[in-house]
């Protein structure tokens, strides 16, 4: 029988640190070549499913390493067992890994591995989810798409064991020349980041390439800010009819968000149970493709104090609403169980501002809600807008919280 062997130094750069002492082994057979010279050292590279080697440094326990053969006779890169210092046991898992079939071939595009990414089935997708993490059809989605968009285009053919730091850096400046903006690659650039540390980690590739590729420099067009002179003119009860073009759902939607800091799905997801006298629930949002979601984007619902002029308007809205049942929601779309969309939501705020240029929001750009004042406590800033305190007051403006400012 011809075997194949290669030198203890070729050995042990393949291995993530030098170890003090390294044994190979062939068909049971202990054979050292720590310590010996390159001539001398010899490691079997057998024809098998697997090799192992012990590891074993001073003062520590034995570690067994395998390194398995991928369905296309290539041996893949060098992997720990889980803790394992027996070689019986060692063995052992390697088969069952094997069985399992998460052993792939250092052949594979990245067009293939790349088949399921993205989507609910996914094992990663199922990974961070019983772990606690939030990844919402949306999230899904817009990841989906930046993966077939932006990425496919580039690294498809691509093996992914192949695929280099450089291959990355072209691929950010091709796509920047493109035209696209830092924001979008950026989000490419995630994707792409996500989905290879993920090969390096389950050992499909022996490094990511894209470990110490970072994102380019993103300078967003600022959003206005309104003033309390504009808030006022905004929210101006005599200027309903002007404004806001007498849609009284628009103005009471804007306002209480105004007057909250709640987020768009929130406020969408709002039902009559959640409306007290003096302040409402927060304990829902409303997702584009998955509907009403319990909790909110921070995860714990909360309460959220109402001033009495956005109180009153509340109120005034839900005893003219033709849905006044405790789960029905209060800014109703198309039936009582679908809110507003934002679409619209975003129309009747600007509504009114194609015939007036001096439209507040339209001449500010200001996006879907007015944040909270400044002059509050930032502790208490976060806990009624559902973000963490070190964001509560970002890029906020300073306007006062005074029912009779508006």
């Amino acid at each position: 029988m011809l075997v194949q062997v290669q030198s203890a130094a070729r050995i042990r750069s393949r291995l993530p640190e030098k170890s003090s002492l390294v044994y190979g082994y062939l068909y049971g057979q202990k054979r050292p070549f720590s310590g010996l010279s390159e001539g001398e050292a010899r490691m079997p590279r057998t024809a098998g499913d697997f090799q192992l080697i012990e590891r074993r440094e001073e003062g520590r326990k034995t570690i067994y390493y395998v390194r398995f053969r991928g369905n296309d006779g290539e041996l893949l890169p060098w992997r720990p067992t889980p803790g394992i210092t027996s070689k019986t046991a060692a063995r052992a898992w390697a088969q069952k890994e094997i069985k399992r079939g998460s052993v792939n071939s250092t052949r594979a595009t990245f067009a293939r591995y790349a088949e399921g990414w993205w989507t609910a089935d996914h094992p990663y997708v199922q990974g961070r989810i019983a772990r606690g993490h939030k990844l919402t059809a949306t999230y899904l989605v817009v990841m989906r798409g930046h993966l077939e968009n932006h990425v496919l285009p580039c690294f498809d053919d691509k093996r992914l064991a192949q695929i280099t730091s450089r291959q990355i850096e072209d691929w950010i400046l091709a796509l920047r020349k493109k035209g696209l903006s830092p924001s979008t690659i950026n989000h490419g650039l995630r994707c792409l980041k996500v989905m290879l540390k993920e090969a390096t980690r389950h050992g499909i590739i022996a490094r990511d390439p894209s470990a110490f590729i970072t994102g380019l420099a993103d300078h967003p067009v600022e959003r206005g800010i309104l003033t309390g002179a504009e808030i006022r003119k905004l929210f101006d009860e005599k200027s309903i009819g002007k404004v806001w073009t007498g849609d009284r759902m628009h103005y009471t939607m804007n306002l209480l968000a105004a007057s909250t800091g709640m987020r768009m799905g929130e406020v969408q997801a709002l039902s009559v149970r959640a409306v007290h006298e003096n302040y409402v629930e927060v304990s829902q949002s409303w997702e584009r493709r998955d509907g009403i979601k319990a909790g909110t984007k921070t995860g714990s619902g909360r309460l959220v104090p109402l001033p009495a002029y956005s109180a009153r308007h509340l109120h005034e809205l839900i005893a003219s609403s033709p849905y006044q049942s405790f789960d029905d929601l209060v800014f109703y779309g198309q039936n009582r169980n679908t809110p507003i969309t934002p679409r619209m939501i975003l129309a009747g705020l600007y509504g009114g501002s194609r015939t007036d240029q001096d439209h507040p929001a339209r001449a500010r750009g200001t996006e879907y809600h007015v944040p909270l004042v400044e002059t509050l406590p930032q502790h208490r800033v976060a806990r009624c807008k559902g973000v963490r305190p070190s964001r509560a007051k970002s890029n906020r403006p300073p306007h006062s919280a005074d029912d009779g400012a508006l």
